[in-house]
């Protein structure tokens, strides 16, 4: 008989909703950055399941919190989720850069977080599978500015690591600086990015310094041209991918076997989707990380949480918020982070 899989396990759950809210989230960040986020909450039998869409448009937020859904009902997991499929989560046009996968998401974790909470269930639980304390890296945008707050973390926090976004900084001396420091698990080169305001077109003069100078590092979402696949020869161990991926058959489509996939569930949109990919990648012994989208509120320790199930010892990209402000308001840690799952639900505790 075959064993379940992870959607199996968590697809008949059932999941009881009587109402829903939204509860609108920001926070500003200098000079002059304002994210905002909507935490999805649902309600049923006493218990309220939460869920958080990480879209990055201010006017998607706004116009998320005016939405008027049918969402009440008696629901398994995997009903609620095809109920999902035939509701219009955009009735206005999105802006361009809106991926439609991130609000499905905020209201599949909430009813996912809900449903476990009516079951007296935590997520390990119901999986079947330990959490483990989990490795994180901070991510920030880098450039000469930021070189003495990697210092300063660095010196305070004796193994803590970064996730650096790739900018004009990226001369011979910055990169020196960062080898230097011998910090950097992953540079985000941006490459796959079309149509946003963070796009980042390929420039393997860039991609050959960062090769050749931090030879340690992962190297994320490159621009594909015929000189950056001619540099990348002999190398496509160090790449990983982020931008592409929403599901199983984008890791099928890579021309490139990975050599690490950044998963985000808030980029697979749905519960399905997701499980498929982490049982995709373990069978094929293809290392994986997670990564976070900026979240303020559940949506950060939910990632947290399937870090710990699923990619405790890599590079993960989910940092506590903390590292978000600088100075720090609170005093930095370093991983590994205990996994500290609260008793039932999609959660764990804040650090």
């Amino acid at each position: 008989m075959n064993a379940m899989t992870l959607f199996e396990r968590l697809a008949e759950l059932p999941l009881s909703i009587e109402r829903h809210e939204f509860v609108g989230l920001s926070e500003h960040f200098p000079p002059n950055f304002e994210r905002l986020t909507t935490e999805v909450h649902l309600h049923g039998k006493g218990e309220c399941g939460k869920g958080e869409d990480v879209t990055y448009s201010s006017r998607e937020q706004r116009a998320h919190r005016e939405l008027s859904l049918a969402l009440a009902g008696e629901w398994s997991v995997s009903s609620f989720s095809e109920h999902l499929e035939r509701l219009d989560l955009y009735p206005e046009a999105p802006e361009h850069e809106v991926n439609l996968n991130y609000r499905r998401w905020a209201y599949e974790s909430a009813a996912l977080d809900l449903a476990l909470r009516q079951a007296g269930l935590s997520l390990p639980k119901c999986l079947e599978r330990t959490a483990s304390p989990f490795e994180f890296v901070v991510s920030m945008r880098a450039d000469r500015s930021s070189l003495p707050r990697l210092k300063t973390l660095s010196e305070i926090a004796s193994n803590l690591h970064f996730k650096l976004d790739l900018t004009d900084a990226f001369d011979e001396e910055f990169v020196q600086s960062l080898a230097r420091l011998d910090r950097v698990a992953t540079v985000d080169l941006k490459g796959a990015y079309v149509g946003t305001v963070v796009d980042t077109p390929a420039d393997s003069a860039v991609y050959g310094r960062v090769l050749k100078g931090l030879p340690d590092c992962l190297l994320e979402d490159p621009g594909l041209t015929a000189d950056s696949e001619e540099l990348f020869a002999g190398a496509w161990h160090r790449v990983s991918w982020d931008v592409p991926i929403h599901s199983v058959a984008d890791v099928e489509a890579l021309v490139h076997a990975p050599g690490a996939i950044n998963v985000k569930p808030s980029r697979s949109g749905s519960l399905r989707n997701l499980c498929s990919l982490y049982e995709y990648l373990n069978a094929r012994n293809i290392p994986m990380y997670g990564g976070g989208q900026f979240e303020l509120g559940v949506g950060r320790r939910q990632i947290q949480l399937l870090a710990s199930l699923f990619h405790p010892h890599a590079p993960n990209d989910v940092a506590p918020g903390r590292f978000n402000h600088w100075p720090m308001r609170e005093a930095p840690l370093a991983g590994p982070l205990g996994p500290r799952p609260c008793g039932t639900g999609f959660d764990r505790e804040l650090d």
